[in-house]
């Protein structure tokens, strides 16, 4: 079975890096095409993306 978002972020919480790269990899697409489509450049979007997920990752023990 594929754990939820929710049990990734508990994971992560604890301390699990393979739940954080989880996350990572599960919403990273997302987030590229996110800023992408904001940005129109590869480079920039990979930089913005990358700020949102490293944002996010540290940001885990705030979430409800």
């Amino acid at each position: 079975r594929t754990p939820t978002d929710i049990e990734l972020v508990r994971a992560a919480r604890g301390g699990s890096i393979d739940a954080a790269e989880s996350l990572f990899e599960r919403h990273w697409p997302l987030a590229w095409r996110a800023a992408y489509a904001v940005l129109g450049d590869r480079s920039l979007a990979d930089d913005a993306a990358q700020r949102a997920a490293e944002r996010a990752l540290r940001s885990l023990d705030q979430f409800r």
